[in-house]
């Protein structure tokens, strides 16, 4: 068996301040080569268990990796991290990962904690990232000794996801305690929460299960923070206390009843939260577009242009050039409704011809239609809200939604509906 996690960090801080040589070489990388990746396949191969990463073998290159991971491992928010956790960072952001690394701690819902391999100038070093340069946090099956956690207590309302905190939801889902946040565990609070059974815990499951626990408004944000531990530990001792311990498929009552989460946000994939999540970032007043885009001239800044190497200045007239800004951040490649007619692999052709039916848009939905004169396109946001590069300012904004599309063309029969796959 091999060491837990508290165990392997003590390896890799012991490699603390080392080159990349014997990472390269372990991985039979040449001089020069990236060796992020090698130095995390050294660390779980010196703790005696190789196979905790990439099922033993030798891999070098993140996007192959992080693969790997999304099928075997469960993904999980950064605040719920644990030491040892493997962390992806994708620097453009463009959803391709760039970088590799182990996290030491957590800090805060927006920040992390690390030790990294090819990294300040070239070695292993520990680095404290923000979330919003992560793109993917995932758990490895450490093995978790049984005195590290009970499978019968009530929790201490702390907003500490630990051990027993995730022995305590188990019992709460009805699986086997073992206190490993893996795959399975995350699918069964999914499960519970009525949201798609992947076991990526991303911004959509935490709105999901936040909206489970009783949180509203603003705090129904998908980044699980000290707040939403907190209220996910009172749900928790609150099913626990019931005796709720069977598994979802067995209420007499729809899951979701309790919570009121819209049809729409049940059926979201995850594809189609990036896209709104996106679209949230880059526009006013939702997001941080103040950090993005001049208001006045709809300019991007110098810190956007480093970012988003090849943005530019949107218009009044650029609707669909922000569509398009949005999509290839949300890594749905380049993509305009308004030029390009052919519609890419990645998305499907939901509704075609008059009014859109109710009930049909689902947030992260792209919408085109021709005018009287012209055309636009625009995401449906979801909550009756649109994002749009508008027409009577130079910026892209989130509003409410007016339904112009079907005002404007329910004789002309030229509205499309695109949803990513």
């Amino acid at each position: 068996m091999g060491k837990n996690n508290f165990e392997l960090l003590k390896i890799a801080e012991s490699h603390l301040g080392q080159g990349g040589s014997r990472f390269r070489k372990f991985c039979g990388l040449s001089a020069g080569a990236a060796w992020c990746n090698a130095f995390v396949c050294y660390i779980f191969n010196e703790g005696g268990d190789a196979s905790l990463f990439y099922g033993g073998k030798k891999v070098t290159y993140c996007p192959t990796s992080m693969t790997w991971c999304r099928k075997n491992l469960a993904q999980i928010p950064i605040y719920l991290a644990l030491p040892m956790d493997v962390i992806y960072f994708d620097w453009e952001p463009n959803n391709v990962p760039n970088h590799i690394g182990f996290v030491r701690e957590r800090v805060s819902d927006l920040e992390v904690k690390t030790i990294e391999g090819n990294t300040s100038g070239g070695i292993v070093a520990n680095k404290t990232r923000t979330a919003k340069y992560v793109c993917g946090c995932f758990r490895p099956y450490f093995p978790v000794d049984k005195s590290e956690y009970s499978t019968d207590t009530v929790l201490e309302i702390d907003g500490l996801f630990g051990y027993n905190s995730i022995s305590m939801l188990q019992k709460a889902l009805g699986l086997t305690q073992d206190a490993i946040l893996g795959r399975e565990t995350v699918k069964a609070l999914q499960k519970r929460a009525g949201v798609t059974q992947d076991a990526l815990f991303g911004p959509g499951t935490a709105r999901a299960v936040q909206k489970m626990c009783g949180l509203t408004g603003k705090d129904v944000d998908g980044a699980f923070g000290p707040k939403s531990v907190k209220a996910l530990q009172k749900w928790i001792n609150a099913q626990n206390k019931k005796g709720t311990n069977s598994s979802p498929s067995e209420h007499s009552e729809p899951i979701n009843s309790e919570v009121n989460i819209p049809p729409s946000e049940i059926t979201v994939p995850s594809k189609a939260q990036e896209i709104v999540e996106t679209a949230k970032a880059l526009c006013w007043p939702y997001g941080t577009a103040e950090k993005k885009w001049a208001y006045k001239t709809g300019a991007p800044t110098p810190a956007f242009v480093e970012e988003t190497p090849g943005v530019k200045k949107i218009t009044r007239s650029d609707c669909g050039y922000f569509v398009k800004v949005v999509l290839k951040l949300a890594g749905l490649g380049s993509y305009n409704p308004l030029n390009d007619k052919t519609i890419p692999s990645t998305f499907k052709l939901v509704h075609s011809g008059k009014a859109i039916p109710d009930g049909l848009l689902q947030p992260g939905d792209v919408i085109w239609y021709k005018k009287t004169s012209g055309q636009h396109t625009l995401i449906y946001y979801g909550d009756g809200k649109i994002a749009e590069a508008g027409r009577e300012i130079r910026f892209p904004v989130i509003r409410k939604d007016t339904k112009k599309y079907n005002a404007d063309n329910v004789k002309k029969s030229t509205i499309r509906v695109i949803r990513a796959k």
